[in-house]
């Protein structure tokens, strides 16, 4: 029980992540009309990079926990997985020609517009709702179960 609430506990911090730093305070940052557009790239490349060693951190102890806890099955722990390999996705396919498109812009080029971005935000969706998926899984096995 103790390891299926500290599971929960690891994957609804983990979603609340995703949309504290995602969905509140990227947006957020474009909006405000005192940081210049360079900065506001190079501050969100940053960002990115720090949230998605958080969230490597905690994908990875809701995975070990996973493994010690019988209880779960794997059609319960698909949610888990599935957000973590888009995790994997982002920070290995997509962020590096992200990165390298922010590096440009800030060098003063203009680009065309890229599909990565898109790609991205509709991942980081499919990713908070799996972890919400997963989270309300092991609250009711946890909790009501």
């Amino acid at each position: 029980m103790y390891l299926n609430a500290a599971s929960y506990l690891g994957s609804i911090l983990w979603a609340g992540v995703v949309i504290g730093i995602s969905f509140v305070a990227q947006p957020a940052k474009f909006k405000t009309p005192q940081l210049t557009r360079t900065a506001a790239l190079a501050t969100g490349r940053q960002i990115f990079r720090s949230m998605h060693a958080v969230e490597a951190a905690l994908a990875t102890i809701c995975i070990l926990l996973s493994v010690f806890t019988a209880n779960q099955g794997i059609q319960r722990l698909m949610p888990l997985y599935a957000a973590t390999l888009i995790l994997l996705a982002q920070v290995f396919i997509l962020m590096p020609p992200l990165s390298r498109r922010v590096d440009l812009l800030l060098s003063g080029q203009e680009l065309q517009g890229s599909s990565h971005h898109l790609l991205f935000a509709v991942l980081e969706v499919i990713k908070l709702v799996l972890l919400l998926t997963f989270s309300l899984s092991l609250f009711t096995l946890t909790y009501h179960g």
